[in-house]
Formats: C-alpha cells, structure tokens, sequence
C-alpha cells in the first residue's frame, strides 16, 4: 500500500516536521537560551559517514531529527549550565556522539 504524501514528504514525515515545528516554536519562547543551544543541521555527508561507521542506516526518526538539528552546543553558554541537554535534560545528540564508541546514549 503506497504512504500518502504531504507536500512531498511522507504523512509520517510531515507530522513528525509540525510536531518539531510547534515545539522549537515554544522552546524559543518559553527558553531561549535552550533553543539558541540546537546546533544547525547535520549535513548529508555527516549522516551519509555516521551510517559507514554504525555499518547500518539509522532509523528515519533519527535521521529527520538528524536533519533538523545535529545534536545541541557542546559548551552551552557559562551562564547556563543546563543547555546542552536542554533545562529538563533531554539530549538530542549529534552525529559525533552517536557514533562515538563510548557514548552510553542512544542519541
């Protein structure tokens, strides 16, 4: 059975980009400093050089959430400690975390 498309993107996809969108929506408003920490997103060949080295591609969650933001800052600003995993302490990870052979996070 064929998946509906939305825009272009599967319906999954597209729900999974509004869920995202209303919630970088009320991070930037409600904690800034924690928005502001999102890194940019991963590029093709970063996520492309991840799934060589896991030896399998990720899972198209993780690689959409990979494509919005590529994990948080690594050394948030000195006035918040709490940014790099986000005030109530949820990691995103990045692409070098994930891949990295001592990371105990699944992101």
């Amino acid at each position: 059975m064929p998946r509906s498309r939305v825009n272009g993107m599967t319906a999954e996809r597209a729900a999974f980009e509004a869920a995202w969108d209303r919630f970088a929506s009320w991070l930037s408003a409600h904690c800034p400093i924690d928005h502001a920490a999102l890194r940019p997103a991963a590029t093709t060949e970063e996520i492309r050089t991840l799934e060589i080295r896991l030896g399998f591609p990720l899972h198209p969650q993780l690689r959409a959430l990979l494509e919005r933001h590529n994990g948080v800052m690594e050394n948030p600003e000195p006035d918040n400690v709490y940014a790099r995993g986000l005030s109530f302490r949820w990691d995103t990870g990045s692409v070098e975390r994930t891949a990295s052979p001592t990371s105990t996070s699944c992101w």
